[in-house]
Order: C-alpha cells, then structure tokens, then sequence
C-alpha cells in the first residue's frame, strides 16, 4: 500500500471481516406468583404472558390425590362410558430400565386399572381420560374433591371466573429414575379464555414455547 506521500508502506496484517456477533435465542422466563396475589395482579401477568405459574396454589398430600382417585372410581363404575370414550394411553410402555416394550402395560390396560389401589410392579406408564357429559350428581362428587375449581386469584371475586367442561386428567406411574416421556409437542385447539393445571403428587417438566401464530399476532401488533 502506499501512504498520503506516496512512499512505500510495509505490507500490513491482513484485516478480518468482522461478523455480526450470533446470539443463541433468549430463553423466556415463566412469571411466577404466590397463590396469595390479587385478581389484578394475576390478570395482568397472564395477558401479558398468556402463562402463569402458581405454587402451592393448592393442598397436595397423598390424601388428597387418593380422594380424587376414590371419587373417579365410584364414577367410572356408575358411568363407565364417560370415561371410557376418551381414555388414552400416552406412552407406549416399557420396563424401568427406560426401553420401550412395544406393548401396553398391563397396568394399564384400562381406566379401571389406572383409578385402582396404588400401582407396582416396574410398568412404566402415562395415561389420560377427559371427564364430560356425566350425570349431574356424578360430576358433583368428583368436582368437590379436586383441589379448588377456581384458582385462588381468581376466586376471590365472584363470577370472575367460572370453571366449564371438561376436565381433563392425567395419570401416570413410573418406579425408575428414568424420566417418562410425555405427549410430543402439539398446541390444543381449544375456545377459551384462558385454562388452568392442577398437580397433585409427582414430578412433571414442562417445554413451553409460542406457537407461529402467537408470534406472529405480537409481530404485527
């Protein structure tokens, strides 16, 4: 190269292109709220959100999880279509060691066998069944058991919110330190103002993220 003068310039290091810096994508955090927060509070993190978590929003001792399960078993025995037409079995089975059998477990074969007394063996299973359409009395019963119909915040207003069928219920058993799987990543298609998850007794990870539709409406909003 040459300097402004016109004399001779050693040859300097070559330049490198610099590159825009890759960022990896921010992970979102999900906003957390005592049970004990305000209806105002809870209405303005969940629409600016659209997820919130509550802990311990309600009671979960074992005696709890076997008065639900007493009440669904009484119900599927007087009704046994209700639960029955819905009843799915979310994983394929498999033994502790985390190896897929490629056969139902036998634990659970049926709705009858997933509400009975307290699962063993080394059957590794995740089963759900949607509650709708039951008699009026039936519904009653296993609706007094559930943990509250109406989330805390939520409930300390009258008609703030109103809960509406169906329920839908997840059971599983898994003896192995090996995590069970759960559904694959899908979006449900439900008409709603907003859903609420209650869980009684166990361990479950959930993966979050916003669907194409969700961020495209933010994009344009």
């Amino acid at each position: 190269g040459r300097s402004d003068d016109g004399a001779k310039m050693a040859p300097g290091p070559a330049k490198l292109q610099k590159r825009p810096a890759r960022t990896a994508p921010r992970a979102y955090v999900v906003p957390v709220l005592p049970p004990s927060c305000s209806r105002a509070e809870f209405v303005r993190v969940y629409r600016r959100s659209n997820v919130v978590v509550l802990r311990a929003a309600a009671e979960t001792s074992s005696a709890a999880t076997s008065a639900v399960l007493e009440a669904l078993q009484g119900a599927h025995a007087a009704q046994p279509r209700v639960i029955d037409a819905t009843f799915t079995l979310e994983n394929a089975g498999g033994k502790a060691s985390g190896k897929a059998s490629g056969k139902a477990p036998v634990a659970a074969r049926d709705p009858a066998a997933v509400l009975a007394a307290s699962p063993s063996g080394r059957e590794r299973w995740y089963a759900s069944f949607i509650w709708q359409g039951a008699a009026t009395e039936l519904s009653a019963v296993v609706s007094a058991t559930l943990p509250c119909a109406v989330p805390r915040a939520l409930a300390a207003e009258p008609a703030a919110a109103e809960p509406t069928q169906p329920t839908w219920f997840f059971i599983g058993f898994n003896p192995s330190l090996v995590p069970l799987p759960g559904r694959p990543e899908h979006t449900d298609e439900l008409s709603h103002d907003g859903t609420w998850h209650f869980q009684l007794s166990g361990r479950k990870l959930w993966r979050l993220r916003p669907t194409d539709e969700l961020l495209n409406s933010t994009r344009c909003a």
